[in-house]
């Protein structure tokens, strides 16, 4: 009970600290724009999916997606939408491949690029955007995913010790 609790209380901090760290961007370096956008909240529910629940990652994603929207976007529905199948589509991958911290990791980085890459064609489609491909890869994408890669260096073992710790309780109670 209280690792399912600590599970939820981690998924609220990273989504009230995902802001803090928006702030920090854009940076200018060599008067180009590098913006930040920080998804560690998808990060920590491919995790979840990885090496605990999909199906519980899953509904977190999909309660902080409707939250995501309702607090920091104008389209209702987008990130709801995009979070649960972010995670549908890693869990689903890692279905076919074995689990461990590097490919967790690299799989984590491929969702958050396929998620910013939809975010990106989605507000060029309704004319929210006009950032061409080029610009958006290299302002906004490669900065987005170093920041990303980053944090997995940073959070992925205690991540992974977070959501396998109940696990190992009860395999050791067993023996």
């Amino acid at each position: 009970m209280i690792q399912r609790i600590a599970v939820v209380a981690v998924a609220l901090l990273l989504f009230l600290i995902e802001p803090n760290f928006a702030f920090l961007s854009p940076l200018t370096f060599d008067q180009t724009l590098y913006y930040f956008v920080p998804r560690f909240l998808v990060v920590f529910l491919i995790f979840l999916a990885t090496y605990q629940s999909k199906k519980r990652a899953m509904y977190i994603g999909l309660f902080f997606g409707i939250l995501y929207d309702i607090f920091y976007v104008d389209v209702i529905g987008l990130y709801a939408f995009l979070y649960p199948g972010a995670i549908f589509l890693a869990s689903t991958i890692m279905g076919y491949i074995k689990p461990n911290m590097m490919v967790t990791a690299t799989i984590a980085l491929v969702i958050v690029t396929l998620l910013e890459t939809a975010i990106y064609g989605f507000y060029s489609f309704i004319s929210i955007t006009d950032m061409p491909w080029q610009l958006f890869v290299q302002e906004r994408l490669l900065p987005t995913l170093a920041m990303n890669f980053l944090f997995i260096i940073l959070t992925a073992i205690i991540f992974v010790y977070l959501i396998n710790a109940k696990l190992v309780r009860n395999e050791m109670n067993t023996v």
